[in-house]
């Protein structure tokens, strides 16, 4: 059930639980769970359904999976009407790092115009903010809980990449292709070059020529 009701008029204290529960990065307790456990003691589909995508974020669990999927889409027409953009993309990564392969490559092709707004909006914003310069050390929302790029990990734009070399490497040819547009993105005027030139490669391997080019990166460290 949901918060107060079982209705479809679903009251916003629900949606409102859903943004409220958290669980520190490092702690790991709620892996510790069993599924069904967490299943009797959470009360809200929301909270229930979050829980289950911090699960999956941080272990690979076809069990979490299929009770993710589950929940879902028994409830998808409430879901997808009260989340914001943030987590509509979070719940398309989700199906692109687990679902079959045709319902992978949708879910990320699903995501790519999102991403691309966040690199053009990113390196905009390093550009025209003001008074204090943009380095890309935040996030600054832009629209529906949709937010710019960290630039000092850039562990966002890392992750997207990642899913794109996993997708297409399984079709050598367009794969092919692929990582020889992106060196040539790499090396021209463009909101990846931008990107992959103010990243921070301390804490992260190189997200784009490490993941696609896998050469050298021409961009200085």
């Amino acid at each position: 059930m949901f918060c107060c009701n079982k209705t479809h008029n679903v009251p916003i204290t629900c949606y409102q639980e859903f943004n409220k529960f958290k669980v520190p990065r490092k702690d790991n307790r709620i892996l510790d769970i069993p599924l069904k456990k967490m299943r009797d003691t959470t009360q809200c589909k929301f909270v229930y359904l979050k829980k289950l995508l911090i699960r999956l974020r941080r272990r690979h669990d076809k069990r979490d999976w299929w009770e993710f999927n589950t929940i879902f889409r028994e409830h998808f027409d409430i879901f997808v009407k009260m989340m914001n953009g943030r987590w509509l993309v979070s719940m398309l990564d989700t199906y692109a790092d687990y679902g079959n392969p045709e319902i992978s490559r949708n879910a990320l092709l699903a995501t790519t115009i999102v991403n691309c707004e966040k690199m053009f909006k990113t390196k905009d914003m390093c550009f025209t903010l003001t008074p204090k310069p943009f380095r890309g050390e935040k996030r600054i929302l832009f629209a529906s809980g949709l937010d710019t790029f960290i630039l000092v990990k850039a562990d966002m734009p890392r992750n997207f990449f990642i899913r794109l070399q996993r997708s297409i490497s399984t079709t050598p040819i367009i794969h092919t292709m692929f990582k020889r547009l992106m060196k040539l993105l790499i090396e021209g005027d463009s909101a990846v070059a931008f990107l992959a030139n103010r990243a921070d490669f301390k804490s992260f391997k190189h997200p784009y020529y490490m993941y696609l080019v896998e050469e050298e990166p021409l961009c200085p460290q």
